[in-house]
């Protein structure tokens, strides 16, 4: 593009040779009317002219249409774009600039066939690019793109070479604007479909989106309409513009736009800066006839504004790359476009109001107020749309988010997360045809068919990542989301959702309490491991735990029975084990013991009771907290059989990195994130305990802490057994009753009752602020 600014321009005024240029009396004539009486005389061209009409006309209407139905559409925002620009833009800047080149410049005829072949081919490859780009079929998009760079690289050569006797004309620099646009297309289409095939790095998708929108938009669109602007002037201001002036311009805007768009590829921000700023100068320099001039038609004032406009357009782009690396340019020039677009606005109108006054063709005064009336539409369409939906998770932990892939979008577009939380996406294909998505961080999912689901897990969100649909064309096409590190204040908000539903899959710690075994000794190996287990509808979380689950295995015995428990220490970090229901020294059996090491610890049940156990390593409020308890059943003397016999542990939930500071600071200042019976909160609001009417229900209840008491209710039902710490408060048969167990960390106990009628009966810690935070379910009761 750079040799076609350094071509001689001769000053106003110099001799030119070639082809009869306007005279300085023709500046306040148009000479459109001249210009169809000379083609009239070729009616093959004329006919080809009316169709570039129609044909412009045609993608109009398609963008309007677009913009009605847009939201059933595939990539409804980036397919109406391209129709408009791509389509409608395109199809005007290669008939029209054709037009005002040979209008100005006096050109001869091409040959007959070109101006067909050209609009037949052009189109043919921009449907092509918007087919394939739009439905999944890479192969299709990238010949598309072939075809409209090859048939503009042919139209900057046929263009060139008709003009080559008026270059040194008082308006050869028009071939120079025009021919700079062409190549500036011919570089941001092949960028368009170098990414559309896939074929491009994923590393620099990002940053290649923003050369080629620049290329297109400063390039083929910016160029053609600047070279334009500097040959209506004259007609417009009625006064001789130096030839100079358009030079100087096109020397300033060429070589900016190549620096620019470079830069921007390769990922050189304050390069790409630079050459904007070239380009914005000598974008700027188109204003100066204006300026200078004291007298203004109202056409006048317009082309003014027109140019204001894209001047402010070119003013927020700066912003835009000063304050963003060039990977994310793209995304935030994606509400620049209505701003842009606007400055096509008020060109259209001033065309519109220049074709009448000229007496050039209604069709081509038609296709402008039709070029007013779908920018105006488009503007509206673009600058109106929704962001893509947003969803922020709660703080640390691991969340659950579900990511739906459809109509070519991928929601949410934007999770937020805490730094470090664990994040794993649950990602869904509910279009018709094949996606997928990668991660820049380097996990993918398979490719989906309609319905197909998958599991990605991000292990501690980092800054930015990137996620997109590997597809060709899709990526072009919008298929983009982010995850993004937010700042976190502790808030209400940041509370697991315990109305939400479990993941898929998930199972309920099974509650049901069997029978003590009859044999005398009991041996139990026990591997302390870290778990991954969902603590929470849809938040899962690593747990500290004995056997694999929160709380950990229940053991049921009778007063004399001996345990003998082997502890295997599975983890990286030492552990422990406590059993409350022994009696003895705590210096061995309770001792810590590092990875990988293994001890035994024997007990004799001297006492009936329900017992906690738990790790015995310091900080115990970490290892109780972070999973590490169990409970101990020791049945009474006599204990009379019941029809249900159910046991609830209940605990208190630390979301974040086990161990990390801030997880630590919440378990010192008694800030649990929920309340747990048996490891999940809310769990069995999903997954009911069940019993029928009449049935005696019997539920042992241990408050492992490590730091909330309870007070355990069931909604709709009296007690009329109640046993704690090692004696009955309460037994059948007595006139009393009652509502509430009440247990302090450690302490465990059981109450009995007997289901009146068929229902649904919550049990909860009666302490509200538990209750609803996750110490409630469901006992449902039927016939």
């Amino acid at each position: 593009m750079l040799p076609l600014c350094l071509l001689r321009l001769p000053a106003a005024g110099a001799a030119a040779t070639g082809p009869k240029v306007p005279r300085a009396g023709d500046q306040g004539r148009d000479l459109g009317p001249s210009w169809h009486r000379a083609r009239g005389r070729n009616s093959g061209i004329v006919i080809v002219d009316r169709a570039a009409n129609a044909v412009v006309l045609a993608w109009l209407l398609l963008t309007a249409l677009a913009v009605l139905v847009r939201d059933h559409l595939p990539a409804p925002d980036w397919l109406l774009i391209h129709v408009f620009l791509l389509g409608a833009v395109t199809n005007a800047i290669v008939a029209w600039t054709d037009r005002f080149a040979t209008a100005r410049l006096r050109l001869p005829a091409p040959p007959q066939w070109w101006p067909a072949t050209r609009l037949l081919a052009l189109n043919a490859g921009v449907a092509a690019v918007l087919r394939g780009a739009t439905n999944g079929h890479p192969e299709l998009a990238t010949a598309g793109a072939a075809i409209v760079v090859g048939i503009v690289c042919a139209y900057v050569t046929v263009l060139t070479v008709r003009s080559r006797r008026a270059w040194r004309g008082r308006f050869g620099h028009v071939v120079a604007w025009y021919a700079s646009s062409g190549l500036a297309l011919i570089a941001g289409g092949t960028l368009g479909g170098w990414m559309a095939s896939g074929r491009a790095p994923a590393m620099w998708h990002m940053r290649l989106e923003a050369a080629h929108m620049h290329a297109n938009l400063l390039g083929w669109v910016g160029l053609a309409l600047l070279g334009t602007l500097f040959a209506l002037w004259p007609t417009v201001l009625r006064i001789r513009v130096p030839a100079a002036l358009a030079r100087l311009s096109l020397c300033l805007t060429v070589p900016g736009l190549v620096v620019a768009v470079i830069a921007l590829a390769a990922n050189a921000r304050w390069i790409a800066l630079a050459g904007l700023l070239l380009y914005t100068a000598g974008a700027a320099l188109s204003l100066v006839p204006f300026v200078r001039t004291r007298r203004h038609t109202p056409a006048a004032w317009m082309l003014a504004a027109a140019t204001a406009w894209f001047l402010i357009a070119l003013v927020t782009d700066l912003v835009i790359v000063a304050t963003r690396p060039p990977a994310e340019v793209a995304q935030g020039l994606e509400p620049l476009l209505p701003i842009a677009l606007g400055g096509f606005v008020l060109l259209a109108v001033v065309a519109a109001i220049r074709s009448l006054r000229s007496r050039l063709s209604p069709p081509i005064a038609g296709v402008a107020v039709g070029c007013l009336l779908t920018a105006l539409a488009v503007v509206f369409a673009t600058s109106g749309q929704t962001e893509a939906p947003v969803q922020t998770v709660a703080a640390s932990g691991t969340r659950v988010v579900d990511v739906t892939l459809a109509n070519m979008r991928i929601s949410p577009g934007t999770i937020e997360a805490a730094p470090g939380t664990r994040l794993v996406l649950r990602v869904t294909n509910k279009d018709a045809m094949q996606h997928d998505l990668r991660l820049d961080s380097g996990q993918a999912t398979p490719m989906l068919d309609k319905g197909e689901s998958a599991t990605l897990t991000v292990p501690s969100v980092k800054g930015t990542i990137d996620g997109w649909c590997t597809v060709p064309g899709h990526r072009a096409a919008g298929m983009t989301m982010q995850i993004k590190t937010a700042s976190h204040h502790t808030t209400a908000s940041d509370q697991p959702d315990v109305m939400a539903h479990p993941s898929p899959g998930w199972k309920p710690y099974d509650a049901a309490l069997k029978s003590a075994p009859g044999a005398k000794e009991h041996r139990v190996e026990l591997h302390a491991t870290d778990r991954q287990l969902e603590v929470a509808p849809g938040v899962q979380q690593t747990m500290w735990t004995f056997g694999g689950t929160v709380p950990a295995p229940v053991l049921r015995g009778k007063i004399g029975d001996t345990f003998v428990i082997t502890l295997v220490n599975d983890t990286t970090m030492g552990h422990g084990i406590d059993f409350h229901a022994g009696s003895l020294a705590p210096d061995v059996p309770m001792r810590t013991i590092q990875p990988g090491e293994r001890l035994t610890y024997r007990f004799k049940a001297e006492h009936a009771g329900a017992w906690l156990y738990h790790c015995s390593t310091m900080p115990m409020l970490q290892h109780i907290a972070n999973g590490m308890y169990g409970a101990v059943i020791i049945d009474p003397p006599d204990l009379p059989s019941v029809d249900r016999e159910y046991v609830l542990v209940q605990g208190e939930l630390y979301l974040g990195q086990p161990g990390s500071a801030a997880q630590v600071a919440k378990m010192r200042e008694g800030r649990p994130d929920a309340w747990m019976f048996n490891g999940t909160a809310a769990g069995y609001d999903h997954a009911p305990l069940t019993a029928r009417a009449g049935d005696r229900v019997r539920v042992w209840v241990v408050d492992a802490g490590p730091s909330s008491s309870t007070a355990f209710h069931i909604v709709g039902a009296q007690f009329d057994t109640v046993y704690k710490e090692g004696a009955y408060l309460l037994r059948k048969g007595d006139p009393g009753g009652s509502q509430i167990l009440d247990l302090a960390p450690g302490q465990g106990g059981f109450v009995e009752t007997v289901m009146p009628e068929p229902g649904h009966y919550p049990f909860v810690d009666h302490d509200m602020r538990h209750a609803e935070n996750g110490a409630h379910g469901i006992l449902k009761v039927t016939r």
